[in-house]
């Protein structure tokens, strides 16, 4: 399992947020990701491609790394504050935390 963990200061850009994993029972918990984050949330796990997407609601960006942790890349995709990404087939959606409807971002 994957969760993510927020920066209680958003005032660096350096990071402070990250993402964790675990086995189901709790054991083997270890750090992920955790380099330039603050707010990550809106964990995506792509099953095909063995990669993990989030999007940063602080820096206002998509990125994705392979669940070996490997190739870790940013998307180069501008959008508001968003809490909630879901990715089928190939299309980013986003969900602002005001909204409740589901807006196309990106096309991978």
């Amino acid at each position: 399992m994957y969760w993510s963990d927020w920066s209680e200061s958003s005032t660096t850009r350096l990071g402070g947020g990250k993402i964790e994993k675990a086995w189901m029972n709790g054991n083997g918990r270890s750090i992920f990701v955790s380099h330039n984050m603050i707010w990550p949330n809106g964990l995506t796990i792509d099953y095909v491609n063995k990669a993990l997407y989030w999007c940063d609601a602080f820096l206002h960006r998509i990125e994705r790394i392979n669940l070996d942790g490997t190739n870790r890349v940013c998307f180069d995709i501008v959008f508001e504050c968003s809490f909630t990404l879901l990715l089928i087939k190939i299309t980013f959606f986003v969900r602002h935390l005001s909204l409740l409807l589901m807006t196309v971002i990106h096309t991978v």
